[in-house]
């Protein structure tokens, strides 16, 4: 049978989340053999545990990863990378299996786990298959939407090196990737599609055009029933192990059904922490270096950080101000909305669905003549008008618009007025 290795996003329970559990349920009950694991800091790997419990000292997933990540980068290492070993070394067990066909072994995760799957699919030839979930975009969109991103989702040096996530994907070609995608996900759909066009023109120069395909789903972030349906239906006409298109009937676990081991964590087995070992690297790495002090670490520092005279002048480097985003809701308070009546081919549509896909329908009408568009804001210096606060939404993919027609103002002139 093929084989997939399942690999999660930031869910608190690891492997054990509904969505998780679902698609390496999903795929096991229509021929698969699914391997799903947990990540560092995830569900039984926690690695801050607080004194004298099994909880983490920090939130699991997101914090943890971001305290080990950067923990890391001191030292020269990058989480990513060891999130991509683990993946491979799932991967060496899975085979094992006598069941498993070695010519046919998928990989696929969302979010968190769109990332692994992305940095991990061309780094081993053993895949044949990839399913990115609700992660390619572009670094430049992240960037532009202020997304924040842990560590191992940041790879030292890309940008420097003109890297973008279809670069990674590009590394498995012209084997069979689907990027699935969310019309309504804070990963910026409109990357998702430029990654895509990126990857289609060198799957066509590869003479494999049909093994590259992009799947939006209707919803939010989120291995949605509809995303996992098109990874079935995906994996299948690779392997043809199934006809199967939707989704069978599953039974969701208990977390405790689920886990390997009898107390839901693995610090029953003492093992060694990933901070435990960033900080062995770190002493040996002290060990080798001469302790600086006064003008000698100043110089050192510029020279690090690439602080050169002519950028630095005589007041500190240039540098930015952001605002938190812990409380950050929509509308935003500096965004007024321009509604449009969307033509027909502007509505984005996914191969193989037959969900209606609108974009982004207001929440319920306002008023004027725009009154039962869709909406697509643009951002302007002062407050939206009050009466529109109720059905603005931010926007996700571009569209074709026509202006619906107003007997007193143009588009313009209400977002200016």
């Amino acid at each position: 049978m093929p084989g997939v290795i399942g690999v999660c996003g930031h869910s608190l329970n690891g492997k054990a989340a509904d969505a998780y559990q679902s698609f390496a349920q999903g795929l096991a009950r229509i021929g698969y053999v699914c391997f799903i694991i947990d990540p560092i800091g995830q569900g039984e790997r926690f690695q801050y545990l607080a004194e004298g419990t099994l909880k983490s000292r920090f939130s699991p997933g997101v914090s943890e990863h971001i305290q080990s990540g950067n923990q890391q980068a001191l030292v020269g290492e990058f989480l990513g990378a060891w999130f991509a070993w683990d993946g491979i070394r799932a991967l060496d067990y899975l085979l094992t299996r006598p069941e498993v066909d070695p010519r046919q072994i998928g990989l696929t995760g969302n979010s968190g786990g769109g990332t692994q799957t992305t940095w991990i699919c061309g780094l081993d030839p053993r895949f044949t298959m990839a399913a990115p979930a609700c992660f390619v975009t572009t670094f430049r969109r992240n960037a532009e939407n202020e997304l924040p991103a842990d560590t191992e989702q940041c790879p030292p040096a890309a940008l420097a090196l003109g890297l973008d996530h279809s670069d990674f994907l590009a590394a498995m070609a012209p084997k069979p990737v689907v990027i699935v995608a969310q019309e309504k996900d804070f990963f910026d759909v409109r990357g998702s599609m430029e990654a895509y066009e990126r990857l289609k023109h060198l799957y066509a120069l590869l003479g494999k055009p049909e093994n590259i395909q992009l799947h939006i789903g209707s919803d939010y972030h989120g291995y949605s029933r509809e995303n996992r349906e098109a990874m079935y239906r995906f994996f299948n006409k690779v392997t043809g192990v199934s006809t199967v298109t939707s989704e069978p009937d599953l039974v969701i676990e208990k977390d405790e059904t689920l886990w390997c081991t009898t107390s839901g964590q693995i610090s029953e087995l003492k093992p060694r922490t990933v901070s435990s070992l960033t900080a062995e690297t770190a002493k040996q790495l002290a060990a080798t270096r001469p302790r600086l002090t006064g003008p000698k670490l100043v110089e050192a520092v510029k020279s690090t950080l690439k602080l050169t005279v002519a950028a630095l002048g005589t007041t500190a480097p240039e540098y930015r101000i952001l605002r938190p985003s812990s409380g950050r809701k929509y509308p935003a308070k500096a965004a007024a909305p321009m509604r449009w009546k969307l033509s027909p081919a502007s509505r984005p549509s996914s191969p193989g669905s037959t969900t209606p896909h609108l974009s982004r329908v207001p929440r319920k009408a306002a008023p004027g003549p725009f009154s039962t568009s869709p909406t697509v804001p643009l951002m302007r210096n002062s407050a939206p008008n009050p009466s529109w606060q109720n059905w603005w939404t931010p926007p996700c993919m571009p569209v074709t618009c026509e202006a619906s027609a107003s007997p007193s103002r143009t588009p313009a002139e209400r977002i200016n007025s």
